[in-house]
């Protein structure tokens, strides 16, 4: 595999509904018994060629960086589950702004999107810090960008066995696969090795692919009533 990082995988091999690697871009292929495919929405149609649904929507996420206009000293993670909105310290002093309101969804080309904040996306920006945080009289907007996210109708994603032996997925992470990284990879490692979770607290169920058809959304035991989307 030596080289192969950073090189587009173009088709998940299976013949038979048995994983035996992947053809890359350039037409050469990587033998493997086991494929855990984490390719965000670039998952979908990898997938779709072997007639199975993964149902992500690909949302462009708009973020705005902010000069605070003054000195604040260490500024925490902050996530805000009344006005949906979080933010948190960049390493210049800048404050980053991201909107946690996803009750609409942008949905996107992840190969050819916008990069920068609309207008309305600043005016939003401009009200929902301005009315959380009304000390900051002099800040400004020093910059933004954007990126997509790969939505699930639940917004948590699929970790999961598939109908094609060895071929494990983990996509659909909505925003906040980061977070719950540690757990991601032990419960990945967990599929491919021995086929279901070795942790309790972290059952194989819960993020099951079938899911989705079957209607049975995960939804989360302790819901903030006000924080819709957000987890």
């Amino acid at each position: 595999m030596s080289g192969s990082t950073g090189t587009t995988v173009t088709e998940i091999l299976a013949p038979g509904e048995k994983v035996t690697g992947v053809r890359l871009a350039d037409g050469s292929t990587i033998e493997a018994g086991a494929v855990v495919l984490a390719a965000g929405p670039w998952s979908v149609p990898l997938l779709a060629a072997h007639g199975i649904d993964l149902p992500i929507t690909v949302h462009r996420e708009q973020i705005v960086l902010i000069d605070p206009g003054q000195d604040l000293g260490r500024v925490p993670v902050f996530s805000d589950l009344v006005s949906l909105q979080y933010v948190r310290p960049e390493s210049g002093g800048e404050i980053l702004f991201g909107n946690s309101d996803l009750a609409e969804l942008e949905p996107a080309d992840p190969d050819n999107y916008s990069n920068q904040a609309t207008e309305a996306f600043l005016d939003l920006t401009v009200d929902k810090v301005g009315t959380r945080f009304p000390g900051l009289d002099d800040a400004s907007i020093a910059s933004t960008y954007a990126g997509c996210y790969d939505v699930t109708p639940d917004f948590n994603p699929a970790i999961s066995a598939t109908p094609i032996a060895g071929l494990i997925v983990a996509a659909g992470f909505s925003g906040h696969g980061f977070k719950i990284s540690p757990s991601v990879g032990r419960l990945v490692a967990d599929l491919v090795v021995d086929g279901g979770s070795s942790h309790p607290d972290v059952p194989e169920s819960d993020f099951r692919l079938s899911r989705f058809a079957e209607g049975a959304l995960l939804r989360s035991p302790h819901p903030y009533v006000g924080a819709g989307e957000m987890r």
